[in-house]
């Protein structure tokens, strides 16, 4: 083993690799590839200071896979390390018993934050009703608690009237409130009905007409651009897994494997004891490609769970509409891996601990200023979509006038049946 050559396999995508650059992986950023990628830049300050010299090697695939240790077998990407074929991986790997048992670990290089992308769960009620939710609940209680106000004061009024004017034929009650509720209206006072049946109908027709209909639907759009976000439906890790155990939420990834996952696995805290659970009950709803995974989070309901620096979740920030949250799981520090027993394993370390801001620096370059500039592509939404709001309305109309439809036929029968009398 050559002491001053440090070989790494390179592998994934963003913001570990940069594979759009011409000739990655690029060690070195310049003119045509400024972002070459965050472990890659890491792994070369590290070399730079121990003055060894990088040799390169590439593994193909977004998503590689680091591997598993079971019953001595060493799987995936590890594999490279322990048979000598490399030194170490371009990868933050997280540590474990098991695997210390046959590699090494650097001191932390950064850490990492869980995120959460969710794809709010289907609100019937909002897809369908959306027209009447222009105002909120309070504001339609108000507006209503004026108009019997505004009714009652008028049929005091009208009785007042008629006293001092000691009217042989006063005004009824009912035409008190219906001249207030046909001024609502905007309503001519020569439109006149003597059934119940045809004054309830011109009601209804009255809540369609351009007036009231376009008052409406510009409060509706006002209130679309002005609502604030969604809350998202889980503040702790035990609302998540009630949520996922109830299958209101599932997972969405291409593997079952990561830091994340590890943690899920090995950890024997309650919260995710009981995770586990609901994932045997609610499996993750796997894919073979990062563009399907994206595909699959325009799902209601859906969720993706990764840590910040991993591809998949760089990816998805690119997602326009998907809430974020990063209060589910603990930070996640990053580590590199050697085989056991690395002569320069403690000159690694020395390094690292010099070059630590410096991998702080880099690691906001490529989480926060490189992802910020690549903003989000909007999902291709369904045209249909835009008419569920009215189906609601339509739908209220439809009732109310078959109400006001069978107070008619109720009129007209007890009419004939006096008559008979």
């Amino acid at each position: 083993m050559n002491s001053s050559v440090l070989r790494v396999l390179y592998a994934g995508g963003l913001p570990g690799i940069n594979t759009n650059c011409t000739g990655f992986p690029v060690l070195t950023p310049r003119k045509s590839c400024q972002f070459p990628g965050l472990h890659v830049e890491i792994i070369k300050r590290i070399a730079d200071v121990l003055n060894m010299t990088i040799e390169p090697y590439y593994h193909e695939g977004e998503l590689p896979v680091v591997g598993s240790i079971i019953d001595g077998k060493i799987t995936g990407l590890m594999g490279y390390i322990h048979n000598g074929s490399v030194d170490t991986i371009a990868l933050m790997v997280g540590q474990s018993e098991e695997r210390r048992k046959y590699f090494e670990f650097t001191d932390p290089l950064y850490y990492s934050l869980g995120k959460v992308f969710i794809n709010m769960p289907e609100n019937t009620w909002d897809k369908y009703f959306a027209y009447f939710q222009s105002y909120q609940c309070n504001s339609w209680f108000a507006i209503g608690v004026a108009l019997i106000l505004q009714c009652l004061l008028t049929v005091l009024v009208h009785k007042v009237e008629g006293e001092l004017k000691q009217e042989a034929v006063r005004c009824t009650i009912s035409e008190s409130v219906w001249q207030i509720i046909r001024l609502q209206l905007l309503q001519p006072e020569t439109l006149e009905h003597s059934s119940t049946a045809g004054k309830f109908s011109v009601v209804i027709f009255s809540l369609v007409q351009c007036t009231v209909i376009m008052g409406v639907l510009s409060s509706y759009i006002f209130s679309n651009l002005v609502r604030p976000p969604q809350p998202i439906p889980f503040k702790s890790l035990y609302e998540f897994t009630s949520l996922l155990e109830a299958g209101t939420l599932h997972l969405v990834d291409v593997s079952s494997t990561g830091p994340m996952y590890d943690m899920i696995q090995t950890s024997n805290a309650s919260d995710l004891v009981l995770l586990r659970r609901a994932l045997k009950q609610n499996p993750v709803r796997k894919t073979n490609s990062v563009e399907h995974a994206l595909e699959m989070m325009d799902e209601p309901g859906a969720v993706l769970v990764r840590y910040e620096d991993e591809h998949l979740a760089f990816e998805a920030y690119k997602k326009c509409d998907i809430y974020i949250s990063e209060a589910l799981l603990p930070p996640s520090r990053g580590y590199l891996m050697f085989k056991k027993g690395y002569p320069r394993m403690e000159e690694v370390n020395k390094a690292i601990g010099l070059e630590y801001h410096n991998f702080r620096k880099m690691w906001l370059k490529y989480l926060r200023s490189y992802r910020g500039q690549l903003g989000c592509s909007p999902p291709g939404y369904r045209r249909i979509e835009a008419h569920y709001p009215y189906i609601g309305t339509v739908l209220m109309l439809f009732l109310t006038e078959s109400l006001a439809l069978l107070v008619f036929f109720l009129e007209v029968f007890v009419h004939c049946f006096y008559r008979r009398k």
